[in-house]
This record gives structure tokens, C-alpha cells and sequence, in this order.
């Protein structure tokens, strides 16, 4: 796919996103499952390197360097995400309330929370603001889309 860069103003993040391919019949296979991404990470090298790692193995990825803006991105187009990945430790909003907030407007979203750090939240705290899966870093970009795809089934098949 392509890639778009959009951004409003030259302090605003970098929003990557790719067109999607080809469509696939998604009932065949977990990797068939497409998706497209909102990803924040405060790291902008992170989150690029993360996004054009996804990217590669098929998903559409939105990326947000700023948990605000990455709501505001959220609140104005709901529908269009299909799951949430977002980093623990950013300033002005915690991967945990990013949960809270968009899960405030769409409970049904599957949220990732990936983290350098075991004891930067409170898995107990995190699961009830709506996190539904926890990753430590370092991971690598095809053990994150495997994760996104079983996320995604679960979904398809009723089991949140």
C-alpha cells in the first residue's frame, strides 16, 4: 500500500496510513483477517517503525505521537478503527486512560497496551479501563499482528 502523510501543522504528529490491498475473504484464516490500526506511541521513531512494520503484513495503520490527538482523531471517526494500540508511559495521557476514554465512546474496541515496563500500570486498574491485552517490549512486528489478528477473531467470533 501507499503511504499518506497527513498532518495539519508542523507540531502536529505524523499520521502514516496505507491504503488497504487487495481484499481477502477473512472467514478463511486468521492471517486473512484485515484491520486498520490506531497506533500511539510518544517515541515517534517507535511508532514509525512499528507502523511500517504492520503495514508490511497487511494491516492500515493510523500512527499518533500524542494520546490527545490520537483521541481527537478517535472521537471524530469512531468507526473507522478496528483496533487500538497504545503505548503505557506518554505524557499528558497514560496508555490507560487513552483506554478509558475511547472505550467511553466504543466499548466493543479491542485495546492493546504495550509497555518497557511490568510495573507502569495496574493490570487489575488497566483491564477495567477496557484493556484487553498486554505486550511488553521489545516484541517483534509479526508476533504484534498475530496478536492484532487474534484479537480481531475473538471479535468476529463473539468472544469480545
Amino acid at each position: 500500500g501507499k503511504i499518506a502523510v497527513n498532518s495539519h501543522d508542523s507540531r502536529a504528529p505524523i499520521t502514516l496510513m496505507s491504503s488497504p490491498g487487495p481484499k481477502k475473504d477473512a472467514s478463511q484464516t486468521a492471517e486473512a483477517i484485515e484491520a486498520t490500526i490506531l497506533l500511539v506511541d510518544d517515541q515517534e521513531m517507535v511508532a514509525q517503525v512499528t507502523a511500517r512494520g504492520l503495514q508490511r503484513l497487511g494491516f492500515r495503520v493510523v500512527t499518533h505521537t500524542d494520546g490527545r490527538r490520537a483521541l481527537d482523531d478517535f472521537i471524530q471517526t469512531p468507526e473507522v478503527f478496528d483496533v487500538v494500540i497504545t503505548d503505557q508511559i506518554m505524557p499528558h495521557m497514560s496508555g490507560v486512560l487513552l483506554t478509558r476514554k475511547i472505550r467511553d465512546i466504543r466499548p466493543d474496541i479491542p485495546v492493546i497496551l504495550i509497555t518497557g515496563y511490568r510495573d507502569s500500570y495496574n493490570e487489575q486498574q488497566a483491564k477495567e479501563a477496557g484493556v484487553t491485552d498486554f505486550v511488553l517490549k521489545p516484541t517483534s512486528h509479526r508476533d504484534l499482528a498475530d496478536l492484532v489478528r487474534r484479537v480481531m477473531l475473538r471479535r468476529l467470533q463473539g468472544e469480545g
